[in-house]
């Protein structure tokens, strides 16, 4: 009988030791499946500081659903939570917009879009991509000068989709 206990104790602190894992490290994980391309100074990928400015909800959200969506599939949950603990800010939702980032005037007003003229992302059912120079009205040095001056943000969202 005394046999058959101690038997049951060792079977049960050998099989249930790797029930309890140990606590997995933000930074290991970062190094194994991250570091390669953010620290790389790849203009096309943002390095690690950028990411720090992020909340850890949204690096979770880019883990789940994002860009990162196929590199972190082999991820456990835990390493995903870990990581994002370890670059992001704590919280569920990074600083908002100041109030001088939106348009003073949020009316929307559509003018009747004349055949031809760009109503998603192209002006032609061939989907191209592409505006004639005199559709355009610009010549190449106009468009040189070109400069952003406004852009679409979807707060707390890691991708958008257009018209197809």
């Amino acid at each position: 009988m005394r046999l058959a206990v101690v038997v049951s104790i060792l079977a049960i602190a050998v099989v249930g030791r790797p029930l309890i894992a140990a606590p997995v490290s933000g930074e290991a994980v970062y190094q194994k499946r991250c570091a390669v391309c953010h620290d790389s100074n790849n203009a096309r990928v943002p390095p690690r500081d950028v990411l720090k400015k992020l909340s850890a909800a949204r690096i979770v959200r880019t883990l789940d659903f994002g860009l990162m969506m196929n590199v972190a599939s082999v991820m456990t949950r835990d390493e995903r939570e870990a990581v994002a603990a370890f670059l992001g800010i704590p919280g569920g939702a990074a600083a908002a917009p100041a109030p001088k980032s939106y348009c003073a005037d949020r009316n929307v007003n559509l003018p009747s879009i004349p055949k031809g003229a760009w109503n998603g992302w192209s002006p032609s059912t061939d989907n191209t991509r592409y505006q004639s120079r005199d559709a355009a009205g610009l010549s190449v040095d106009q468009v040189k000068r070109l400069k952003l001056k406004w852009a679409y943000g979807f707060e707390g969202d890691v991708n958008a989709f257009g018209p197809e």
